[in-house]
C-alpha cells in the first residue's frame, strides 16, 4: 500500500506538481519598475532586467520560488497515484477533498485518471467533481459532489492527473499591489549591491519554460530580506 500511519492521519505518498505552462506575462514590467525606483534614462536597463528576472524566479514557483503562490497565470498539473493521498486535508473542506498547490486557482483544466484496467478517464466539472473555495486569496480544493465520491483509480504513479491554472490575470489586472511593489523593492535591493552577474545558469525546456538559478547566495538574500516583509501574508 501507498499510506503509511502517523499519529492517526494518513500522510502523502507518491505525489508531484509539474509545470506545463510558464507565465509569459510579467509581474511588473520594466518601465513601471523604473517608474518607481525614479530612474528615467535607459543606460541601467540591461541590469534592471536582469535584477527583475532574478528576483521574480526568486519567489514565483513557476521557477521553484519560495512564495509557493503562483504570480502571473501558469499551468500545473498535480500528480497522485490515488484520489485518496490527501486525506489528511478533509478536516478543512470536507470528505475527498484534494488541495491544490499555488494559489489563486483560475480554472480546472481537466482532472484525469487511469482505472483498474490502465484506460485513461476524464471527470466532468459539476458532475464527478466541484472547485472549492474558488476566488478566495488561500489555497483551493477539489471534490467529490455532495454525498458523493472519487472513482477507484488504480494505485500508480501519476494515475490521477489535475491540470489546473493558477496566478492572478493582467485583464484586468487583479494582482494584490504588495506584490509587484515587492519586486521592485528587491530590484532596488540588487542593483544597489552593484552586482551583474546574477545567474549561475538557465535550464530550458523547449515547449514547457526555463528556470534561472540565483549566481550567490549572497543575491538571493538580499532579495529576501527586501521582500519579506510585504510578501508575507501571501506565502501559501
Amino acid at each position: 500500500m501507498f499510506y503509511h500511519y502517523s499519529d492517526g492521519l494518513y500522510r502523502k505518498a507518491h505525489q508531484s506538481v509539474i509545470l506545463i505552462t510558464a507565465p509569459s506575462v510579467d509581474v511588473i514590467s520594466l518601465a513601471n519598475v523604473k517608474t518607481a525606483l525614479g530612474i528615467t534614462t535607459t543606460s541601467q536597463d540591461g541590469v534592471l532586467q536582469a535584477a527583475l528576472d532574478a528576483v521574480v524566479a526568486q519567489i514565483d514557483p513557476a521557477s521553484g520560488g519560495w512564495l509557493g503562490r503562483a504570480l502571473r497565470p501558469q499551468t500545473w498539473e498535480l500528480r497522485l497515484s490515488s484520489f485518496y493521498e490527501h486525506r489528511h486535508c478533509w478536516d478543512k473542506w470536507g470528505h475527498g477533498a484534494i488541495e491544490l498547490p499555488y494559489p489563486p486557482l483560475i480554472s480546472i483544466t481537466s482532472i484525469k485518471y487511469d482505472d483498474y484496467s490502465g484506460t485513461e478517464r476524464t471527470l466532468v466539472a459539476n458532475t464527478d467533481y466541484r472547485t472549492i473555495d474558488i476566488g478566495s486569496n488561500g489555497r483551493q480544493a477539489v471534490a467529490p459532489l455532495y454525498n458523493g465520491s472519487w472513482p477507484n483509480a488504480r494505485c500508480d504513479l501519476g494515475s490521477v492527473r489535475i491540470r489546473f491554472q493558477a496566478g492572478y490575470s493582467n485583464s484586468p489586472d487583479v494582482m494584490p499591489a504588495a506584490i509587484p511593489q515587492a519586486v521592485a523593492l528587491g530590484v532596488r535591493a540588487l542593483v544597489s549591491t552593484g552586482s551583474q552577474n546574477l545567474y549561475l545558469t538557465m535550464d530550458r525546456v523547449e515547449g514547457i519554460g526555463e528556470k534561472r538559478y540565483i549566481a550567490n547566495a549572497g543575491a538571493a538574500a538580499v532579495i529576501n530580506a527586501a521582500i519579506e516583509g510585504l510578501l508575507l501574508g501571501y506565502r501559501a
